[in-house]
């Protein structure tokens, strides 16, 4: 069997979206021919996604698992300074209010930072000893290639450093979006130049959507179009937990959402909000609210948690802490629909977030609140529920009384069927094991620095 080494700068356990697409990697690959380990950071630093320690009990087998030091203190210290920044001194009620620093401002620092002290990003400082690990490894037991999966984009760097030491082909591997993210972080002339240099000694690159191939098509038009490979990430039967019958409400309709917001209030265009859901909310009838219960299962904010009470909804919307990520699973399945929220910032279009996929799997119509994007795309290609613009507070409030009306008629409908063939792990990851069998049956030449600032790169260009 081949052997690849997988650089994750998450994995448990840590936790969150980014680990996700990782461990259906380890589930499904290695019956495609593959020995899988993984070199990631030895206690993450991750202030968005927190830990799951329960999801260690559940980890696919994976031939080692590699623990670099993540060397994050510069990373805290920034976090610590964008939190004083954004207002968390400020404090209403008891609770630390959000404030400017998650908008455009804020944005504008981040972006600088990434040109400048944390390029490409703040887990730089792992690089080294990441790298160091990796070489080492190698001398025991041979990697035949090197995956790197990003965001952060240092894990590229990794990747890169290893395939020059080794002489084994590295794929890289886009979950987000890098020089045209939407949160638009990463706009400098010094990440464009990066991510070029990169791509054009990738054997292959393979991206969550649809989008992210084609706008990397068009930025390399010089490379050949078929080293890039849409992966979407995939729902896993595998990982559902057993119903918990106790988090059922039939006495309401249960809205449910896993998963992270921004804490901005009010929100800026660029923030992951529940600000427009909550004011919908509010507008509704008071008949239309009682019939309602809104689940915001994860990481929510004091600002939010302070304006929930402040317009007196406690009663209907109620907010749980982070959780595992079965017991957020279990939160899915016991809902009768699903939020989605999608921001509609600039290139909001490439989002196709995981947590669709898993809302998939849990069988329940979707309420996607998202601009025209890969996401809502999928929900009304596969009739999975139903899409209103996300700061449009007036459609949503108007969606939230059909719902209800529908749910009082025992009509609630939508979708939501638990098997969308093309988005199951399984057949994504199939198609993952094609693409790095080509890699190494072909291994993409390297391109020098001169060659990525030819025109045919124009990464390399503001």
């Amino acid at each position: 069997m081949n052997h690849i080494l997988i650089v994750s700068y998450h994995f448990p356990p840590a936790g969150g979206v980014p680990v996700r697409r990782v461990l259906r990697i380890l589930r499904h690959l290695p019956a495609h021919g593959w020995r899988c380990s993984v070199l990631t950071a030895d206690r993450p630093f991750d202030p968005f996604h927190g830990e799951d320690r329960a999801g260690l009990a559940t980890l696919p087998p994976a031939e080692r698992v590699l623990r670099a030091p993540a060397r994050s203190g510069l990373e805290r210290a920034l976090a610590r300074g964008f939190e004083l920044l954004s207002g968390a001194g400020r404090r209403v009620g008891g609770e630390a209010q959000g404030g400017p620093a998650a908008g455009p401002a804020g944005a504008g620092l981040r972006r600088l930072l990434h040109e400048t002290l944390t390029f490409p990003d703040a887990k730089r400082p792992w690089v080294r000893g990441a790298v160091a690990l990796g070489r080492a490894a190698a001398r025991e037991d041979p990697f035949d290639l090197v995956l790197a999966t990003g965001f952060p984009w240092s894990s590229f760097l990794v990747a890169d450093r290893l395939r020059s030491s080794l002489g084994r082909p590295m794929v890289l591997d886009f979950r987000d979006a890098w020089t045209e993210n939407p949160r638009g972080l990463w706009t400098g002339p010094r990440n464009r130049r990066l991510e070029a240099e990169l791509v054009s000694r990738a054997a292959a690159v393979v991206v969550a959507t649809d989008w992210i191939r084609d706008h990397l098509r068009a930025l390399y038009p010089r490379i050949s179009p078929e080293r890039f490979v849409t992966v979407t990430n995939g729902y896993d039967p595998a990982e559902q937990p057993a119903p918990d019958t106790a988090l059922r409400d039939p006495h309401h309709l249960v809205l449910a959402y896993t998963g992270t917001f921004n804490d901005a209030l009010p929100p800026s265009r660029f923030d992951h909000t529940p600000y427009y859901l909550i004011e919908a909310i509010r507008r509704v009838p008071a008949e239309t609210r009682a019939a309602l219960r809104v689940r915001l299962v994860g990481r929510v904010g004091p600002a939010y948690r302070a304006h929930v009470r402040a317009l007196g909804l406690e009663d209907v919307i109620e907010i749980v802490p982070p959780v595992a990520h079965t017991r957020a699973l279990q939160y899915q399945m016991a809902a009768d629909a699903l939020v989605l929220v999608v921001c509609d910032a600039p290139g909001s279009t490439a989002v196709l977030t995981a947590k669709l996929v898993e809302y998939v799997a849990a069988g329940k119509p979707i309420l996607a609140l998202a601009p025209d994007c890969e996401a809502s795309r999928v929900v009304n290609a596969h009739k999975l529920g139903w899409v209103e613009p996300p700061a449009d507070v007036e459609r949503i409030a108007k969606r939230l009384e059909a719902l209800v009306q529908d749910w009082r008629g025992g009509t609630l409908g939508g979708g939501g069927l638990p098997g969308v063939p093309s988005l199951a792990a399984s057949v994504q990851v199939e198609r993952l094991a094609e693409v790095l069998r080509r890699a190494l049956a072909s291994e993409a030449p390297s391109m020098t620095r001169a060659e990525t600032k030819a025109p045919g790169l124009r990464a390399s260009k503001e």
